[in-house]
């Protein structure tokens, strides 16, 4: 969580973009392949956490909830999106799966213009919506567009950061970044400044 959703987003993004580039892709197939990934990962885990709660805490859920945690729609159907557990993650990555479909092949002046355009959305989220509107938003990729496009974006560029720039900016982001996560309206920042602390710690 936290931290985390956005480096993993961004990790997707650039994993994604180095897997597949421009090369032909069978929707059918790549639909049904991320799929079963993710059905691999969920439903053990997700069945254990169902029969945990049913039988040790006597706490249960709706059939409605469950079927669509499974078949990863419980982002779009609840504002909160938490109950069953916080599988819904797993509805989100998919939600990026498909949308990488559309950004792949796009130039990287695009995804430099949609990126700015998803800081714009999150300022107007944060300043103009409800704590609701907002929470569905998060449960959703519009909430998370931009460590995502970063990601396809840092693959299609491939940058050559030589040694003596990327200890500044470390250095410059790691100042930065307890003042993003204090001041509301540097909030938006605080994905960015993560994945360019975690970029230039591992490089």
């Amino acid at each position: 969580g936290w931290i985390g959703v956005p480096l993993f987003l961004f990790l997707s993004g650039y994993g994604l973009s180095r897997k597949y580039g421009d090369a032909d892709i069978h929707f059918f197939n790549y639909f049904k392949r991320h799929c079963v990934k993710l059905w691999i990962l969920l439903v053990p885990i997700f069945l254990l956490y169902i029969l945990i709660n049913n039988y040790i805490f006597d706490h249960g859920f709706s059939g409605k909830a469950i079927v669509a945690q499974v078949f990863f729609i419980i982002n779009l159907c609840n504002p909160n999106a938490i109950d069953p557990g916080t599988y819904w993650f797993f509805g989100l990555i998919l939600q990026f799966y498909l949308l990488f479909l559309f950004l792949r092949k796009k130039p990287v002046l695009y995804l430099a213009i949609l990126g700015i355009g998803a800081m714009v959305i999150d300022y107007c989220v944060m300043y103009f919506l409800d704590e609701s509107s907002i929470r569905y938003l998060k449960h959703n990729c519009i909430g998370w567009l931009v460590p995502f496009i970063i990601g396809i974006w840092f693959e299609k560029t491939e940058l050559q950061i030589c040694k003596s720039q990327c200890v500044k900016v470390l250095f410059i982001s790691v100042v930065l970044f307890p003042f993003a996560l204090t001041i509301k309206c540097l909030s938006p920042f605080t994905q960015i400044l993560a994945i360019i602390i975690f970029v230039c710690f591992i490089y």
